[in-house]
Formats: structure tokens, C-alpha cells, sequence
């Protein structure tokens, strides 16, 4: 964890299982407030060429011949710039929208600042939001990695939008250790939790924090009762953390 040092005496020792690089102010933060961090990553993300199917599908069209651009991570964004570079795409479609406000941030960044943003950050928000936007069979890209639920295009698809999906990153698999005592997890996707939960069975006394409602709804299905963060923030993802402990403490 480098320049994070870990606390001699520490109030509850946390288990991080998002990426690395997705933790970093978050680890910092909890080990400020005396919590001992773990990291247990249940996931790697690179960036990824989209299949050539759709690709194909793109046809020559201009983005800018697209009624929208839906975006739905940070990972979204860096994937798509890149493949962008790569194949001499040019213009930009009528609307950009991003499901919550970390994903709006690195849009913006690549100065493309959405025009819609999901907030609660979900797909099904996304699609609710762009649904009055839209005229009737628009074409829309779907910017995902190749294990996205892609709520907001299955709900616009179901609408009578067409949608081009352009696959630009990919989950891969990590193991993950048994880990021997701790009182709380953090996990941000369903995958995570069946990966995590599977080396590490659930016990009464653990508490957990969820990062969205899919990741929420997936915890309960073990039969837990997980705090679900307000926001994907640093500031959301602590106060989640505490509260979640305070709950574990009253059993």
C-alpha cells in the first residue's frame, strides 16, 4: 500500500476489494482514522480492442451520427478515448451521459462534459433521465466492459432505441485469499462479492458496505445487510464504512 501506514492499534481492519488504484484516497482516509486496511483486489481492468462484430456494426458512420453516447464507469471513459485514438474516429454524438458523477468527472477531463448524469448512479436512473431526451428509434452507443449488466441500454432497447455496444475493457479474474479476521468489506459489483464471499464465507459479526444498489441487492441475496454508500465519493465511501461498523457493534 506504499506510503500508507498502517495504525499499531487499529479500531477494525477493513477489506478493499476494488483495484488498487481505485482505493488509494479511500485507504488513505480510513488509515487516518485509525482503521487498518487490507487490500483484496476481486478484479483487474484493462483497456481492450472491441470485438470486431461491433466494430463491423459501426459501419463509417461519424459519432456525431449517434443521438447519444452512454457511459457507464471511469473505465468506459479511458477504453473508449483510447480505441478513439486508435481508429480515426471522428465528431461526437448529439448527447454524452454518464451513469454518476465519477464517470462525469473523466468525461469531462477528455472534454467531452456530459449532458446527462445519473445520480443515484445506476443504469436504470441513466435510462429514465435520457428517455424524454431522445426521439423515437434513436441510434445510441454503449460504451461497457464485457461484463456490464448495461441496465441502461437493455431499458432503452426495450423502448424501441437501437443500440451499438462498443466493448472497451475487460474484467479479469483474480485470486483471492482467505483472509484469517476482519470486520468489513467493500465491494462495488456483484462479481466482486460472489469472488470475494466464495474464499471468504460470510460470518455474523462482519459488516459490509456496497457501492451501488445491483452490488447492494447482491449482498443480500447471501443473506446479508449491507450499508450501501450514498455516492461513489471518498467522503460517501467512509461515512458508509463507519456507519456500517457502528451497526455491527449494536449486534
Amino acid at each position: 500500500m506504499g506510503e500508507i501506514a498502517v495504525p499499531e492499534n487499529p479500531v477494525a481492519t477493513v477489506v478493499l476489494t476494488r483495484r488498487r488504484a481505485d482505493n488509494r484516497r479511500l485507504a488513505e482516509r480510513l488509515t487516518r482514522k485509525g482503521l487498518r486496511v487490507l487490500e483484496a483486489p476481486a478484479l483487474e481492468i484493462v483497456s481492450a480492442d472491441p470485438p470486431e462484430l461491433e466494430t463491423v456494426a459501426l459501419g463509417a458512420r461519424s459519432l456525431k451520427d449517434f443521438q447519444a453516447a452512454l457511459f457507464s464507469s471511469r473505465h468506459g471513459v479511458t477504453g473508449f478515448f483510447r480505441w478513439l485514438k486508435k481508429s480515426g474516429r471522428f465528431g461526437k454524438p448529439e448527447i454524452v451521459a454518464a451513469v454518476g458523477p465519477a464517470t462525469a468527472r473523466a468525461l469531462a477531463e477528455y472534454g467531452w462534459p456530459p449532458y446527462v448524469v445519473a445520480d443515484p448512479a445506476t443504469g436504470a436512473e441513466l435510462a429514465k433521465r435520457m428517455q424524454p431526451r431522445l426521439p423515437p428509434t434513436s441510434r445510441l452507443l454503449a460504451v461497457r466492459g464485457n461484463t456490464s449488466r448495461d441496465a441502461a441500454s437493455k431499458s432503452l432497447a426495450e423502448s424501441g432505441h437501437r443500440i451499438f455496444p462498443l466493448t472497451v475493457y475487460r474484467n479479469l479474474e483474480t485470486v483471492i485469499p482467505r483472509i484469517a479476521a476482519f470486520q468489513l468489506a467493500v465491494f462495488a459489483s456483484p462479481s466482486a462479492v460472489k469472488r470475494f464471499l466464495a474464499s471468504n464465507p460470510p460470518v455474523p459479526e462482519t459488516a459490509y458496505v456496497a457501492i451501488g444498489s445491483t452490488t447492494a441487492r447482491a449482498l443480500r441475496e447471501h443473506g446479508l445487510s449491507p450499508v450501501q454508500a450514498r455516492t461513489t465519493s471518498d467522503e460517501a465511501l467512509e461515512a458508509a464504512v463507519f456507519e456500517a461498523l457502528g451497526r455491527a457493534e449494536k449486534r
